[in-house]
């Protein structure tokens, strides 16, 4: 289940829960785009799960850098940056 919290351009919040097994996942994220084909996302992760393991018992506070290279975007079909794409 997933909440977008005040999407706006090149910026999206968002709070999401899971259940996996016996496994709870709460989330709150920040997903920022400030330029083509480079995300930034920030959030906090939390994991209640069997009291008996420790690790399915935690939270997580992380910041993860998403790169896409003009050679997956030419593979994708996306045109490159500055560059027109030709109609056919």
């Amino acid at each position: 289940m997933n909440f977008r919290l005040c999407p706006r351009r090149n910026s999206n919040p968002l709070a999401s829960a899971a259940v996996c097994d016996t496994q709870k996942r709460w989330s709150v994220l920040y997903e920022l785009t400030p330029i083509p084909f480079v995300q930034l996302r920030a959030g906090w992760r939390r994991y209640d799960g069997d009291s008996r393991v420790d690790f399915e018992n935690t939270s997580l506070l992380f910041l993860e850098v998403h790169g896409f290279s003009s050679v997956l975007a030419f593979l994708a079909g996306v045109p490159a940056l500055g560059r027109k794409a030709h109609a056919h």
